[in-house]
C-alpha cells in the first residue's frame, strides 16, 4: 500500500504539458490522438504518438520564439491562431505555452467586429493562419496592425525529424496561475468576451480523479474512462467544448481521441461516414447532430452499437432524448462553461434520468438561489477560500467572491443533488405587466417537430408572448404552405401551453414563421444567439403583434342569440376555443377569474364578443359592452344574461348591475357571518415583547416595508409571511432589494399560503404552529384590481374569514388587522369627514375592489362581536399611476384631483404604531378604525408640472383630464397601446372619475393622529417628492 501512495500521481498539481513530456519519454509510442489522413474519410484515420506531439510542440515553440524573440518573464504576449479545426490548435496552445505566449483561438464564424473587438482587448499583434484562412483574415490586417504568419501543413509540423527538446521548467505552484490559452464566450448575448484560462483551471479535472463516490456512482469522467478508450470528438478546437476535451483525456484518463476531418462541416452523414471508417467505442457531438440522427432509423442504430454518445454545448429535446434511450443509445449529458469545465457532476447510473444532472454542490460550492418558478433555482458559486482549490470559476475570475452561471435548474421532487437544466436567467423574458417567463420548455417542444429548426418566444415589454418558428429544410413557397406548416406546429404550441403558466400562453394568431432571408443568428455551438436574434428581428416581431391586433378587431365567432341558453354556450366557447382557457376549468356558473381568466383575455373577450355580434347584424355600442361589462357579470352566465338583454331590449339598467353587486355583498356578509366561533374567555395577552407576528402579503409594496420595519424592532423575535407565490423568501429578496430595504431574513419565515383554502393551504402541522404562537396577525394581502366585480373577490372575502377563525381558536387573545381601502367609501353622501368607525351603507363603495374591503370589514367587526377577536381595520388611501408612453398627462383628475398621497413608509409606520407592535398598546386599545390618508393635501394640478418636467420630452404637454381620457380611448384600439399604455385597464375607471359629481371626500383623521405619530407628523406631497417617486417608478 505505501508503495502505491508513494507512485500515485500528484493529481491536481500537474501541468498538462509536463504530463504530456512525460509520458513521452517514458511511454513514447503510446497513443496520444487519432487524426484523419486526408479530407476523405475513406482513407482513414493515423495514430500520432506522444513522441510525435512533444516534438511537433517543441518545434512550434522554437519557431514562436524565432520570429518574435523570448518574451519578458510574466507578460504572455497573445498569439492569435485561426485555420481549419485539427491538430495544429493543440500543438499551437502547448507550443505557445513553452515559449511564454498565450494563444488566441478565433472561431471563423465570429462577425468581423467580434475579431476585431477580441484582437483589440487581448492586445494581439500576431496572428497565425492557415492557406485556407487566407481570404478571412483580410479584412482585418486592413483594420489592425498585425503581423501575420502563414502556418505549414498538418504533416510538416507532425515531421518526427526531432529538434531539441525545449524544456518547461516551471512546477504546478509556479506555472498555475500563467495562462494556457485565451478562448471567447459564444457571443449569444452580444460581441464575445475573451476568456483566459489558466493552466490551474484545468488541472481541477485531474484533481477530481479523487472526488468520492456519491450516491453509489462515481465522477463523470472516472465512468467515461473506464467505459471507452477510443473517443470521436468531431468538435470545433477553437472552442472550449473540443478543446477541452481534446486536451485532458488523453492526458488526464489515458483515452484516445478521435478528431473529425477539419474542413468539413459536421453532419449526421458525415457522422456515420467516420463511424464506418474508424473504430471507436464513444462519441461526442452536439445535440443539434443527435436530432438529425433520431429521425433515421439507420442511424440511430449505428449510434446504438456506442457503448457511449455524450452531448455537450447545448440541449437535447426531451422527446429526442427519450426516443435515443429507448433505442439503446448509451446517452450521457454534461455541461461545462467556457470559464470552467469541468464541473463536479457524477455520472447517471439510469439511462431514463438522462436528464439530470447529479451534483457535488459542495465541492462546486453551489448556493442555489429560488426564483419565482416552483423547485426553479438560480446557480451561483460561491468561493469557499483565498485559493481557487477546486472551484475553476475562480481561476478565471481571480478578484470575484461568488460567480453566478445564470444558468437556472430545477431540483428533483425526491432524489439529491439531482437538478435538470432549465434554460439561463438572462433569456427570461419580462413582459409589460412584470410577469416573467422563462421560453426554455416552450422552445424546447415545439423545436422537437421534425419540420421545425429552431423556435423563438418572444415577449419582452409586450403584454403577451409570440413565437417564431425556422422551418427546417427548405421554406414554404406560399402562404397555403406556410399555413400548413403552422398547422402541423400548432398542436405542440398547445402541448407547450398546457405545460406553462396562464401569462405564458402562446394565442394562434401570435405565432409566425421566420423569413427566409434572415435565418436565426447562432454560435458556433448551434445555440439561437437570442440577443442578436431578436434585435435582427425587431421589425417583424412589431409586424407579428400589429398583424394580431389587426386579426382580433376583424376576427368572429358563430355566436347562437336566439336564446341565454345558447348564448351562455356561446361564451364559454369563446373563452375556452378562441381563449384557450381550460374547458375543463369553465361551467355555466364558474366565476371567469376563478377559472384563470386575465386582464388581457377580457380585452380581446370584449373585442371579439363585439365583431360576433356585429357579424350576426347586432351592432353593441363599445360602451355596452366595454371591459367592465364582463367585469361586472363575471360568470358565462350573468355575461349572457346581460348581453341577451342588449341585444333584446336595447339596453340595461345600471341600477339592476348595482342592485346585483349589493345583493351579491349581502350574500357574503351572510354567508361569513354565519357559525362564527364562540368566544373563548381567560385566554392570555399577546407577548408586547418576544412578538410573533403572522403578516400575510410581505411581498408587497406595503408588506416589504412593514417586514423590513418589524424584523429591524427589537419587539418583534419573529414573522411569519403567508404569500401567494411558491417561493416567498426568493421574491422578498428580490422586492426588499429593489425598494432598498435589508434582505437579512433571519427572523422571518416564509409559507406559500392560499388562504381562501381549509388551513389556509399550509398543512395541519403548520397551521397549528402558526395558532399556537401567533401573537398579532396583520391581513395586508388582497388583489389590486379595480375591474372586477365583488363576486369575483369572494376567495378573498373568505380568506378573511379563515383567519377570523384562526384568531379565534389562538392560545393567545392577539389581535387581528386589516388594510382595508378608502374606497370603500367612494360614494360618501354625508357633508362632513368619513368618521374612524364602522359604515353599514353598502351603497358608498362603487368598485368590486372597494365593496370586497367592505363586506370584509363588516365580517371582521361582526367576528369581534360573536368571537371575542380583538380586531383593527385602517382604510389606506391608493395611488394609480398611468404610463408616460401617450406623451400627455392630465392637468387634473376631476373629483380625484386632491392629492391626499402618504409615503408608503409612513403608511407602514402607522399600521405598526396603530396595531401596537412597534409601540406598546393595551390590548383593550386595539380596536375600531384608522385612516391612512394625509390629512395635509395638495391637489394635481400643482404636482402635475413637476412630473412633467422630470420626464423631459417624454411628456409634451398637459391635457385637461377628460382629454386624457379619449386619447387613452384611442389608444385602446391595440395590443401594442395596451403594454405600451396600462391605463387601457382603467378607462372605465377613469371614466367613471370623469363623469362623477360631488367633490373630494375627507376622512377624519384625530384618532389616528393620536395613536400614530408617523401620521399625526405628515406633510404634504411637494413637487420634489413626487420627483422623487418619479425616479423610484422609473417608467
Amino acid at each position: 500500500m505505501n508503495e502505491q501512495q508513494k507512485t500515485k500521481p500528484q493529481y491536481g498539481r500537474r501541468l498538462l504539458v509536463n504530463i504530456l513530456d512525460d509520458v513521452a519519454r517514458k511511454d513514447p509510442q503510446r497513443t496520444w490522438l487519432m487524426i484523419p489522413r486526408s479530407g476523405h474519410t475513406s482513407d482513414g484515420w493515423k495514430p500520432v504518438t506522444f513522441k510525435t506531439a512533444a516534438n511537433a510542440i517543441n518545434r512550434i515553440a522554437r519557431k514562436l520564439t524565432e520570429i518574435m524573440g523570448t518574451p519578458a518573464k510574466g507578460q504572455f504576449p497573445t498569439i492569435a491562431y485561426i485555420g481549419p479545426s485539427d491538430v495544429r490548435y493543440v500543438i499551437i496552445m502547448f507550443g505557445a505555452v513553452k515559449a511564454g505566449y498565450k494563444a488566441l483561438f478565433l472561431s471563423p464564424r465570429n462577425s468581423h467586429e467580434a475579431q476585431h473587438s477580441l484582437l483589440e482587448r487581448t492586445d494581439c499583434h500576431m496572428l497565425l493562419f492557415a492557406p485556407s484562412s487566407k481570404a478571412l483574415i483580410q479584412p482585418w490586417l486592413q483594420e489592425r496592425h498585425l503581423d501575420s504568419v502563414q502556418v505549414s501543413s498538418v504533416e510538416v509540423w507532425l515531421d518526427e525529424r526531432p529538434v531539441p527538446p525545449f524544456p518547461c521548467n516551471k512546477t504546478w505552484d509556479e506555472a498555475r496561475w500563467d495562462p494556457l490559452v485565451v478562448l471567447h464566450t459564444s457571443g449569444s448575448t452580444g460581441i464575445p468576451k475573451p476568456i483566459v484560462v489558466r493552466q490551474g483551471m484545468l488541472s481541477i479535472d485531474d484533481a477530481f480523479h479523487d472526488l468520492p463516490d456519491k450516491h453509489g456512482t462515481r465522477f463523470f469522467t472516472t465512468e467515461v474512462a473506464s467505459r471507452i478508450k477510443r473517443l470521436l470528438i468531431p468538435l470545433p478546437l477553437f472552442h472550449a467544448r473540443g478543446l477541452y476535451v481534446t486536451s485532458v483525456m488523453p492526458l488526464h484518463w489515458n483515452t484516445t481521441m478521435v478528431l473529425g476531418v477539419g474542413n468539413r462541416p459536421l453532419s449526421s452523414d458525415l457522422v456515420v461516414e467516420y463511424l464506418k471508417s474508424v473504430d471507436v467505442d464513444g462519441i461526442g457531438l452536439p445535440p443539434s447532430i443527435l436530432e438529425e440522427m433520431s429521425l433515421d432509423p439507420e442511424q440511430t442504430k449505428t449510434l446504438a452499437k456506442l457503448k457511449l454518445a455524450i452531448f455537450l454545448g447545448g440541449e437535447l429535446a426531451p422527446e429526442v432524448g427519450d426516443k435515443l434511450v429507448r433505442s439503446g443509445v448509451g446517452l450521457a449529458n454534461v455541461i461545462g462553461t467556457t470559464e470552467f469545465a469541468p464541473y463536479p457532476l457524477y455520472w447517471q447510473p439510469n439511462p431514463e434520468l438522462w436528464r439530470w444532472f447529479i451534483f457535488n454542490s459542495e465541492v462546486f460550492g453551489c448556493d442555489w438561489r429560488k426564483t419565482d418558478e416552483d423547485s426553479v433555482s438560480e446557480q451561483v458559486i460561491v468561493r469557499k477560500d483565498k485559493d481557487p482549490g477546486l472551484q475553476g470559476f475562480f481561476y478565471t475570475f481571480p478578484d470575484t467572491t461568488e460567480y453566478n452561471t445564470r444558468d437556472l435548474y430545477r431540483k428533483h421532487p425526491t432524489l439529491p443533488d439531482h437538478w435538470i437544466y432549465h434554460g439561463r436567467s438572462d433569456n427570461i423574458i419580462v413582459f409589460s405587466n412584470g410577469e416573467k417567463l422563462n421560453p426554455i420548455s416552450i422552445e424546447a417542444i415545439v423545436v422537437a417537430h421534425p419540420a421545425v429548426k429552431g423556435a423563438l418566444v418572444v415577449g419582452t415589454k409586450r403584454f403577451q408572448p409570440a413565437l417564431i418558428v425556422e422551418p427546417a429544410g427548405s421554406y414554404p413557397q406560399d402562404k397555403k404552405q406556410e399555413g400548413a406548416l403552422l398547422d402541423k406546429v400548432w398542436p405542440l404550441v398547445v402541448q407547450a401551453n398546457r405545460q406553462t403558466v396562464a401569462h405564458g400562453q402562446i394565442g394562434r394568431k401570435f405565432v409566425a414563421l421566420s423569413d427566409p432571408e434572415k435565418p436565426f443568428l447562432r454560435t458556433g455551438k448551434g445555440t439561437i444567439q437570442r440577443a442578436a436574434t431578436l434585435k435582427l428581428y425587431e421589425d417583424d416581431i412589431d409586424e407579428i403583434y400589429k398583424e394580431a391586433v389587426e386579426a382580433s378587431s376583424v376576427e368572429t365567432t358563430r355566436v347562437d342569440v336566439s336564446s341565454e341558453g345558447g348564448l351562455v354556450i356561446s361564451i364559454i366557447n369563446i373563452f375556452t376555443t378562441s381563449l384557450d382557457l381550460d374547458a375543463t376549468k369553465l361551467g355555466p356558473d364558474t366565476d371567469l377569474f376563478s377559472a384563470g381568466v386575465d386582464s388581457l383575455q377580457v380585452i380581446n373577450a370584449a373585442r371579439l364578443l363585439r365583431s360576433s355580434l356585429d357579424a350576426e347584424g347586432i351592432h353593441v355600442s363599445t360602451s355596452k359592452l366595454a371591459t367592465r361589462v364582463i367585469y361586472s357579470n363575471p360568470t358565462p352566465r350573468r355575461l349572457a344574461h346581460y348581453l341577451f338583454m342588449v341585444v333584446r331590449e336595447g339596453d340595461t339598467s345600471s341600477e339592476s348591475a348595482a342592485q346585483h353587486e349589493i345583493h351579491a355583498m349581502k350574500s357574503q356578509i351572510a354567508k361569513y357571518t354565519s357559525d362564527l366561533p364562540v368566544a373563548k374567555q381567560n385566554k392570555p395577552p399577546p407577548e408586547d415583547n418576544e412578538q410573533t407576528i403572522l403578516l400575510t402579503g410581505s411581498t408587497g409594496a406595503l408588506g416589504s416595508y412593514l417586514l423590513d420595519f418589524m424584523l429591524s424592532s427589537p419587539r418583534v423575535k419573529k414573522v411569519i409571511c403567508l404569500n401567494r407565490s411558491e417561493d416567498g423568501r426568493a421574491r422578498q429578496e428580490r422586492m426588499s432589494q429593489a425598494r432598498g430595504l435589508s434582505t437579512s431574513f433571519d427572523k422571518a419565515e416564509f409559507y406559500h399560503a392560499d388562504l381562501g383554502q381549509f388551513h389556509l393551504g399550509l398543512g395541519k402541522e403548520a397551521y397549528d404552529d402558526i395558532r399556537d404562537h401567533v401573537d398579532r396577525i396583520i391581513h395586508n394581502q388582497w388583489p389590486v384590481n379595480f375591474n372586477m366585480s365583488v363576486e369575483s373577490f369572494e376567495p378573498h372575502v373568505r380568506g378573511v374569514r379563515h383567519l377570523v377563525d384562526l384568531s379565534a381558536h389562538a392560545k393567545k387573545r392577539g389581535p387581528t388587522v386589516f388594510i382595508s381601502s378608502i374606497s370603500v367609501a367612494e360614494d360618501w353622501k354625508e357633508t362632513g369627514p368619513v368618521p374612524e368607525e364602522s359604515l353599514r351603507d353598502l351603497t358608498i363603495a362603487h368598485m368590486g375592489y372597494g365593496r370586497s374591503k367592505l363586506v370584509s370589514s363588516l365580517i371582521i367587526e361582526e367576528a369581534t362581536c360573536q368571537s371575542g377577536v380583538p380586531t383593527e381595520i385602517i382604510r389606506v388611501g391608493q395611488i394609480a399611476a398611468s404610463s408616460v408612453s401617450l406623451g400627455v398627462l392630465p392637468s387634473d383628475l376631476g373629483i380625484m384631483d386632491v392629492v391626499d398621497w402618504t409615503p408608503i413608509e409612513r403608511i407602514a409606520k402607522m399600521v405598526l404604531e396603530a396595531s401596537g407592535v412597534v409601540t406598546p398598546v393595551p390590548i383593550s386599545e386595539v380596536k375600531g378604525y384608522f385612516h391612512g390618508v394625509n390629512a395635509k393635501t395638495t391637489t394635481w394640478e400643482k404636482l402635475a408640472p413637476a412630473v412633467k418636467e422630470f420626464y423631459g420630452g417624454k411628456i409634451k404637454k398637459l391635457v385637461p383630464f377628460t382629454e386624457w381620457i379619449e386619447i387613452i380611448e384611442k389608444s385602446a384600439a391595440g395590443t401594442d397601446d395596451v403594454r405600451e399604455v396600462p391605463a387601457i385597464k382603467l378607462l372605465d375607471t377613469y371614466k367613471a372619475w370623469s363623469r362623477a359629481g360631488g367633490k373630494h371626500i375627507d376622512f377624519a383623521m384625530t384618532r389616528t393622529a393620536a395613536r400614530s405619530k408617523a401620521m399625526a407628523e405628515s406633510e404634504p406631497v411637494s413637487p420634489e417628492l413626487m420627483r422623487n417617486w418619479c425616479r423610484q417608478w422609473a417608467f
